[in-house]
């Protein structure tokens, strides 16, 4: 096994709203997709990479108690982390450092109710 996680998705009731706020707060655009019937809108990634969506549909509840997703913000926590906050998302564990192997993490909680991760492996 090459990697632990192959695609995450990111449930959500108010799709609109959680592609507003998560094209935002990353400063990209989300691809627009059905899957399986479900409405999704797609990460940006590069193949074989891990990918990822948001996801909307019966069985996608969001909610803060499930599994942390990291989504990659190199470079750019701060600003991530205040467009976020301007966003309405709200900041659950502050820039911090793992170690100086791992960089720095933060979590916020997303306009869904969703507890989300951001990676930065720049050492500053």
């Amino acid at each position: 096994m090459r990697t632990a996680v192959t695609w995450f998705e990111i449930p959500v009731a108010n799709f609109d709203r959680a592609v507003s706020f998560y094209e935002r707060m990353l400063d990209t655009k989300l691809k627009y997709e059905e899957r399986l019937g479900f409405k999704t809108a797609v990460f940006s990634y590069e193949e074989p990479g891990v990918g990822g969506s948001l996801t909307t549909g019966e069985g996608y509840a969001p909610g803060a108690g499930g599994a942390i997703v990291y989504l990659p913000v190199a470079g750019m926590m701060d600003a991530v982390l205040k467009r976020a906050e301007k966003q309405g998302g709200k900041l659950l564990m502050p820039k911090t450092k793992v170690n100086d192997q791992v960089g720095y993490i933060a979590q916020i909680v997303d306009c869904e109710g969703n507890r989300v991760g951001l990676h930065d492996p720049v050492l500053s």
